[in-house]
């Protein structure tokens, strides 16, 4: 949307919501330099190799409140696994914004397997890159 004022408004517009795009890049970014390699911190993976990306968290691992009987109700299906864990997976999955399918699912076909905070997805990725080319113009 900046790209599109910028070119109504002139290159200024970037000047004018940089604070803006700061303060959400910010809240992706969240531990991007104290996660060692290999490891994750909130939205923040650190790949082996150093490389950063990001994933949807959520910092609750309780039963979501619109949801609480299902969530409860999934977590207990999922053998081997914490329900605090189950509940956190669910509460990102739903923070992602994308429907419950099985792109989220360790085995492919059931919610009980959810994993949503083990993956990386392009899409959240590739939504991020142009956050900040964005940033960096402005």
């Amino acid at each position: 949307m900046v790209e599109l004022a910028a070119q109504k408004e002139g290159n200024t517009v970037y000047q004018k919501y940089l604070p803006a795009l700061r303060k959400k890049y910010a809240y992706w970014m969240q531990g991007a330099g104290s996660t060692p390699r290999g490891q994750a911190t909130r939205n923040v993976v650190v790949l082996p190799d150093g490389t950063v990306l990001n994933r949807y968290w959520n910092e609750l691992d309780t039963p979501r409140d619109e949801s609480y009987i299902e969530d409860v109700q999934t977590a207990r299906k999922a053998s081997g696994r914490p329900a605090s864990q189950v509940y956190r997976d669910l509460r990102a999955t739903a923070e992602s914004g994308w429907d419950f399918s099985s792109r989220w699912f360790g085995d492919n076909q059931n919610l009980r397997t959810v994993r949503t905070t083990s993956i990386v997805p392009v899409d959240l990725n590739s939504l991020l890159f142009p956050l900040e080319t964005t940033i960096a113009r402005g």
